[in-house]
């Protein structure tokens, strides 16, 4: 029985693959770079809740002027 080793993938690949849309199914994404589709739904999901977050704490930094007041 062979085991295969582990795969990473660099954050941008991941986040690159989140990205795509276009006429591509999950599916057919997830053959062309070769992880599992439930791989790609999981950076998806990551991929938005970091998004949000960096709005969020965008709002909750004081503006450079306020700090000097």
């Amino acid at each position: 029985m062979s085991r295969r080793t582990r795969r990473t993938h660099s954050p941008s690949s991941e986040a690159k693959v989140a990205l795509m849309r276009g006429d591509s199914t999950l599916a057919e994404l997830a053959e062309r770079f070769e992880v599992h589709p439930n791989q790609i739904q999981s950076w998806r999901k990551q991929l938005t809740e970091s998004t949000e977050e960096a709005f969020v704490r965008s709002r909750n930094v004081p503006d450079e002027r306020d700090r000097k007041i």
